[in-house]
Protein backbone atom coordinates (compact mmCIF):
# COMPACT_ATOMS: atom_id res chain seq x y z
CA UNK A 1 0.00 0.00 0.00
CA UNK A 2 2.77 2.15 0.90
CA UNK A 3 3.40 2.83 -3.33
CA UNK A 4 0.19 4.69 -3.49
CA UNK A 5 0.64 8.12 -4.42
CA UNK A 6 -2.89 8.94 -5.81
CA UNK A 7 -6.08 7.81 -5.08
CA UNK A 8 -9.42 8.62 -7.15
CA UNK A 9 -12.89 8.72 -6.49
CA UNK A 10 -13.37 5.55 -9.07
CA UNK A 11 -10.68 3.68 -6.95
CA UNK A 12 -11.87 4.46 -3.15
CA UNK A 13 -15.20 3.16 -4.70
CA UNK A 14 -13.76 -0.34 -5.86
CA UNK A 15 -11.99 -0.44 -2.67
CA UNK A 16 -15.59 0.15 -0.86
CA UNK A 17 -17.21 -2.80 -2.61
CA UNK A 18 -14.58 -5.01 -2.05
CA UNK A 19 -14.79 -3.98 1.49
CA UNK A 20 -18.44 -4.74 1.20
CA UNK A 21 -18.36 -8.20 -0.24
CA UNK A 22 -15.90 -9.07 1.59
CA UNK A 23 -17.54 -8.72 4.87
CA UNK A 24 -20.83 -10.36 3.53
CA UNK A 25 -18.72 -13.66 3.93
CA UNK A 26 -17.20 -12.66 7.41
CA UNK A 27 -13.64 -11.23 5.76
CA UNK A 28 -12.28 -7.91 5.15
CA UNK A 29 -8.99 -6.07 3.48
CA UNK A 30 -5.96 -6.36 5.63
CA UNK A 31 -3.90 -3.74 4.38
CA UNK A 32 0.23 -3.44 4.31
CA UNK A 33 1.88 -0.49 4.64
CA UNK A 34 0.52 3.00 4.47
CA UNK A 35 -0.22 5.06 1.96
CA UNK A 36 -1.36 9.13 2.78
CA UNK A 37 -2.97 9.76 -0.37
CA UNK A 38 -4.94 6.89 0.12
CA UNK A 39 -6.07 7.48 3.32
CA UNK A 40 -6.69 11.73 1.98
CA UNK A 41 -8.82 10.46 -0.63
CA UNK A 42 -11.04 8.10 1.67
CA UNK A 43 -11.11 10.46 4.44
CA UNK A 44 -12.22 13.12 1.45
CA UNK A 45 -15.25 10.64 0.24
CA UNK A 46 -15.75 9.51 4.75
CA UNK A 47 -15.21 6.01 4.21
CA UNK A 48 -11.99 6.15 6.04
CA UNK A 49 -13.66 3.98 8.87
CA UNK A 50 -15.31 1.77 6.19
CA UNK A 51 -12.28 0.76 4.80
CA UNK A 52 -10.81 0.37 8.18
CA UNK A 53 -7.82 2.73 7.34
CA UNK A 54 -5.88 4.73 9.74
CA UNK A 55 -3.69 7.77 9.73
CA UNK A 56 -0.87 5.76 11.38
Amino acid sequence: MSSVTRADTASIQLLCSLQKNLAETQHQITWHGKSDALFAAAKTLGVQDFLALSEQ
